[in-house]
């Protein structure tokens, strides 16, 4: 059994437009407790309960700061060990709900800054499965994540976060040249998408808006070469097929603007 208490004091003091604006939080306690049971050697199930308390710096329509999120999370997972403890695993199923999560509600008049509202009841569903292979020479890790996310109707909601996201990751020691490590890592994320509005002129009149960014994968490499005593050389090259993509299509209040991910790029340390 595993247990823990965290304590947190906040203070928020300043102004907005004139207004003096304040908010205190005094000792908020967000419990934790977990159990983990030892199947044999090789396999351990574990279920885990937290509470949420985290901090909010959006406004409301009053330029007041919202409550923060509070809510609770459960996991309950299988961690199990092959092949004398080189391979490892993870099996996890998590939910977690939130309360008071804020959602742009408007802009204020006369200026592009948005104003946000405390949504209830959002509900996140998932899988989390993960497994790395460890040798002298290589090693291996590939991880894979689903989450369905959820209003208090039942809905899907925060379209702009992928359902599926899966990397792998892999490094080698080169044995022909003492000190050279070749290593690279995919990432993979299902498509995101945005009502951005409904179209008010044109053929699409009335009709949603949607922006949408398609599924897609980045590719690094990395080269690490330790060529002298105390002495070390790597060279990490980003995104080596240029793949172009867009980062997170989340709205903030009218704005309708996605930022792109980094095209190719290298760097040597």
């Amino acid at each position: 059994a595993i247990t823990g208490l965290r304590l947190t004091w906040l203070d928020n003091k300043g102004e907005s437009y004139g207004n003096t604006k304040e908010s205190s939080y005094d000792a908020v306690e967000t419990p934790y407790a977990g159990l983990i049971y030892d199947i044999n050697d090789d396999h351990s199930v574990y279920a885990s309960y937290t509470e949420i308390f985290t901090p909010q710096t959006e406004v409301d329509i009053n330029s007041d700061r919202l409550d923060p999120i509070d809510g609770v999370n459960y996991e309950v997972g299988l961690k199990s060990e092959f092949q004398d403890d080189r391979v490892n695993t993870t099996l996890a199923l998590f939910q977690t709900e939130q309360q008071n999560v804020a959602e742009v509600a408007g802009t204020f008049a006369g200026s592009a800054d948005s104003y946000y509202t405390a949504v209830d009841g959002l509900t996140s569903r998932g899988v989390e499965a993960e497994v790395g292979d460890l040798t002298d020479r290589i090693q291996l890790f590939a991880g894979y994540t689903y989450v369905d996310i959820e209003d208090k109707d039942g809905s899907g909601a925060r379209s702009f976060v992928p359902e599926h996201l899966a990397q792998l990751r892999a490094t080698w020691e080169v044995p022909a040249v003492d000190g050279l490590k070749l290593g690279s890592k995919i990432r993979w994320q299902s498509e995101i998408t945005q009502e951005q509005g409904v179209a008010t002129s044109g053929p699409n009149a009335g009709e949603a808006i949607v922006t949408k960014q398609d599924s897609y994968a980045v590719l690094d490499l990395m080269a690490s070469y330790d060529f002298a005593r105390n002495w070390n050389a790597t060279l990490n090259v980003n995104n080596v097929t240029d793949e172009k993509y867009i980062e997170s299509l989340k709205k903030f209040g009218a704005s309708a603007q996605g930022f792109y991910g980094e095209p190719a790029n290298a760097s040597l340390t």
